[in-house]
């Protein structure tokens, strides 16, 4: 059986996928989200490659705004990550601590 004789099924892509590029990401868009019942402000957003999905801490617009700015600050220091604890810190210090 040759391939001219199969049928041969057509995938509809948008135009950018069809191109083999992606579209420009839209920046600032939904960066920060008030939840919860206190009203807490949490960062939603890209920055520099690194996802910012953090509680703020507060209830108060401005304030998140400046929290928000020094995680940016962070993530351009290279210290967002190492700010945060990992599992397995949490089981060394439980074994410590309990054990």
């Amino acid at each position: 059986m040759s391939l001219h004789n199969q049928k041969h099924k057509r995938i509809y892509l948008p135009r950018w996928k069809h191109r083999g590029f992606t579209p420009p990401r839209r920046q600032a868009v939904n960066e920060m989200v008030q939840r919860t019942k206190k009203g807490f402000w949490y960062a939603n957003v890209w920055h520099e490659g690194v996802r910012l999905r953090d509680c703020l801490n507060t209830d108060d617009r401005k304030e998140a705004q400046r929290r928000l700015a020094d995680l940016y600050i962070q993530v351009e220091r290279g210290e967002y990550q190492q700010a945060k604890e990992t599992f397995e810190d949490r089981v060394k210090q439980y074994v410590i601590q309990f054990l």
